[in-house]
């Protein structure tokens, strides 16, 4: 048998805590750098260049850092959306994934990891990043006007804490925020347990990713011939059906472990 395959959770959260695709949608402008944090030059190995193509490919109006911006955008930089891309190669393969911050410094998208095992840099980052931006066509964004966006105001970022912003009335309205403590990760279901509250399943090509509320992109779930059934992108395990729950078999470790998944598809 080969090694068990991997499979991706392709979910864009639709609950009241968390950011939706509402949320993104109402956001008019992708503000792309010059320079991402893990090469030496700007634009190196095109990787800016292709960034700004490919947003614009699935619908943003994207600005380049050093680009004159537009009045409104100039005005209010709450209308747009600050993009990242993170590294997170290993020693054999590459892996990027995409990130989008509002102007409170806050994430409001996080993709999941695009791939690649070819040895040369050029080849292996525009593989990684397209494949990274699976997640972003995913959002199907198209750009919806919003009061509590356009009347947010930038504020200097805060230091980290064990406490999560939640937004009071919509997940749209970034400048209305409470404080809340955040939830425990984990619950039991049945004898097994869960790793995760709730995950959310969005369709791509060749499965489905998941996310959770942050929003944050879990897992990528890679279809088999075999019904409810699929393997789990980067890692050595396997998302399976069992008595009407969702079971996550990773022998990643070296141990074969395993615990319940409760999906909403």
């Amino acid at each position: 048998m080969k090694k068990v395959l991997y499979a991706l959770f392709v979910g864009l959260l639709f609950v009241q805590s968390g950011f939706s695709q509402e949320s993104i949608n109402n956001y008019k402008y992708v503000i792309v750098p010059n320079k991402y944090d893990f090469v030496k030059e700007a634009d190196q190995y095109q990787l800016n260049s292709l960034s700004k193509f490919l947003f614009e490919k699935y619908g943003f109006k994207v600005v380049m850092q050093d680009d004159t911006y537009p009045d409104e955008l100039y005005n209010n930089m709450c209308l747009g959306l600050k993009s990242d891309v993170v590294n997170e190669s290993g020693l054999f393969t590459t892996k990027l994934k995409v990130v989008l911050k509002n102007c409170q410094n806050r994430v409001v998208f996080e993709g999941a990891e695009g791939t690649s095992k070819d040895k040369q840099y050029k080849v292996a980052y525009n593989q990684a990043l397209r494949e990274a931006f699976i997640s972003v066509e995913a959002l199907n964004y198209s750009y919806e006007p919003s009061s509590s966006v356009a009347q947010a105001k930038a504020v200097a970022p805060v230091a980290e804490s064990n406490e999560v912003k939640v937004p009071v009335k919509q997940v749209a309205e970034v400048a209305t925020v409470e404080t809340v403590t955040a939830p425990q990760p984990k619950a039991v279901v049945g004898q097994n347990e869960v790793a995760y509250e709730m995950l959310y399943a969005q369709k791509i090509a060749g499965g489905y990713q998941l996310v959770d509320s942050a929003p944050k992109v879990v897992m990528v779930l890679l279809e088999t011939p075999k019904t409810d059934m699929f393997l789990v992108k980067g890692r050595d395990a396997i998302v399976y059906k069992s008595n009407d729950e969702w079971i996550l078999s990773d022998k990643s470790s070296g141990e074969s472990k395993t615990t319940t998944l409760v999906i909403k598809f």
